[in-house]
This record gives structure tokens, C-alpha cells and sequence, in this order.
């Protein structure tokens, strides 16, 4: 559903001063296998392993979330409820950033890296790339749902039905709200996990580590999907629903999957892009400007 770390270089993501991803390095043996994967598959470009590194981390997460709805769906809810789906997408984040983050910062969601890029937090030259590693790896985690679970899938919706067995990987709107609704409901649960993201990966927050951001921006997901997730499932991630969507759409539910809703698709897309950047404008108006570091660059400045 989310992302967590900027980056505005190459090579690295931005982390707060005690180095929020450092990792331990063991000794490996030269003719252990590792140490052989480790020679003969580590990907020369940076790039190309800040794509891989998206395309695993938002995998990860999508197949967590994605095969908890299809469990309490195709169990009639005798597996699970909608705690249970909040609590496990909280913990797919979580995954995805410990999985993701040093490498490539676990954005995991083009609206989060869209809004890093027009913060200025993030190469706009890498935005595309970052966008389908991040699609290609939902619509893996979908493919991988939907065989694990073929037997109960094919059990429960023989015919593969949009409104029953086609709800587990198509987002949509509850049958009372209009899409204007929608629409407000995806901006604005965008822009209060923007408004989280930047609160908890800011430099000045001393109680961040390796450990409290992933938690700490999973806990934030289960508190969306808790407050909010009634009107749209709370989509708020443009790779999830678009790369399930298209896996829904070769997989046996056919063309249905982008005119359902009135053609409710776009939504998901664009609502989650433009409610981050108003979440990231919010935040760094509101409190990163307000910053006491701030005043103090600022006299600096001017006595120079």
C-alpha cells in the first residue's frame, strides 16, 4: 500500500543521522553459495538494483495483502474478517520496507514516489522505472494468489464473476458512494499517509530506527484502513491496484474489470498522486518549515 524512504541521489535513500537501514555484514566463505549468488547475480547498474529491489519489496507486500482478502473472501469469512485484512496489509508494509529499503528506499507505490519526485526528494529520471517495477511486482503477487488459491477460487465463483470472486484483486467504491466520493475518499487517505511517511523518516525524529519505521508505517496503514477503508477499500497505491487489475483482466474476468463502477479505475491512479503531493505540501508547510533547525539555518544565512 505505501512507501517509505526519499531518495535524491543514485545510489542512496535518505536516512536520519544514525543511519536508519544499516545492516550486519558476516564474513561469507569465497565457495559458499551465497557468496557465488552474490558474484555472479549482483546487477551492475544501480538503477537496475533499485528496480529489483521495488519489484521484490512490493511483491512481498501485495502477496500479504492481496492473499488476506482472498483467504476471509473465499472462506465466507470463517478465516479472517476486516481486522484481519487491515492488520495483515500493516504487516506487508512492514515486510516490504525491511525487504526494500536500503536498497531502493521500498516506495512500493508510485504515488509515493511521484510525490518525492515533485518534492524534490527524488530523481524524475528514475520515476518511470521505479512505477513498473512496482506494477509488474503486484501483478506477480496477484498471479501467485490466484494460483495458490485456484481450487477454493474456482469452489466459490465458478463463473468468475466480477462482484463476488473478482472483489479479491479489483478495487471499488461502495454501492452508496458516487464517484466524486470516491474520489475525495482516495485523495485524502493518500495525503494522511504522505503526512505519515514524512512525520515518521524525518531527520529530527531521534526515535526512528531500523526497526520503528517499518513498524511504525504499518501501523499507520492499519490506522487508514481502520478510519477510512468503508467507501474504497482504501486503494490509496496506484501499483496495487492497477497491476491486480490487469492480472484480473488476462487471468478470466475479462475487459469487465475497467468499465465496473462507471469506469471507477481511473480513480485509483490518479486520486492517491494528487492527495500525496497535497499531503507532502500540508506537512512540509505546516511542520517541516516550522522546524527549529530551520530558523537557526536561516540566521546562519543571513549573518553570512
Amino acid at each position: 500500500m505505501t512507501g517509505v524512504v526519499p531518495t535524491d541521489d543514485d545510489d542512496q535513500p535518505l536516512r536520519p543521522d544514525n543511519s536508519t537501514f544499516d545492516t550486519i555484514t558476516l564474513p561469507l566463505s569465497t565457495t559458499s553459495l551465497t557468496s557465488i549468488l552474490h558474484a555472479r547475480c549482483r546487477v551492475a547498474s544501480s538503477l537496475g538494483r533499485e528496480c529489483m529491489s521495488e519489484f521484490f519489496a512490493t511483491f512481498v507486500m501485495m502477496g500479504f495483502g492481496t492473499g488476506s482478502g482472498a483467504q476471509v473472501a473465499l472462506s465466507n469469512g470463517q478465516h479472517g474478517n476486516y481486522t484481519h485484512i487491515t492488520l495483515c496489509w500493516g504487516i506487508a508494509v512492514m515486510l516490504g520496507i525491511h525487504i526494500g529499503g536500503a536498497i531502493s528506499g521500498a516506495h512500493m507505490n508510485p504515488a509515493v514516489s511521484f510525490t518525492w519526485c515533485v518534492l524534490g526528494k527524488f530523481p524524475w529520471m528514475k520515476l518511470p522505472w521505479y512505477c513498473i517495477s512496482q506494477v509488474s511486482g503486484a501483478f506477480c503477487a496477484a498471479w501467485v494468489v490466484f494460483l495458490m488459491y485456484y481450487p477454493a477460487l474456482t469452489q466459490y465463483d465458478p463463473a468468475f464473476s466480477i462482484e463476488k470472486s473478482g472483489r479479491i484483486f479489483v478495487s471499488g467504491p461502495q454501492v452508496t458512494e458516487t464517484l466524486l466520493s470516491a474520489f475525495i475518499t482516495e485523495v485524502l487517505c493518500a495525503a494522511f499517509l504522505i503526512i505519515g511517511v514524512l512525520a515518521i523518516t524525518h531527520p529530527s525524529n531521534p526515535h526512528m530506527n531500523a526497526l520503528g519505521i517499518p513498524t511504525t508505517t504499518g501501523l499507520l496503514v492499519v490506522g487508514i484502513g481502520m478510519a477510512f477503508g468503508l467507501n474504497t477499500g482504501y486503494a490509496v497505491n496506484p501499483a496495487a491496484d492497477l497491476g491486480c487489475r490487469l492480472f484480473a483482466l488476462v487471468a478470466g474476468w475479462g475487459p469487465i474489470v475497467f468499465t465496473v463502477n462507471d469506469g471507477y479505475w481511473w480513480i485509483p491512479l490518479v486520486a492517491p498522486c494528487l492527495g500525496g503531493v497535497l499531503g507532502g505540501c500540508v506537512y512540509t508547510i505546516s511542520i517541516d518549515a516550522q522546524h527549529p533547525d530551520k530558523d537557526m539555518k536561516a540566521t546562519t544565512s543571513t549573518l553570512k
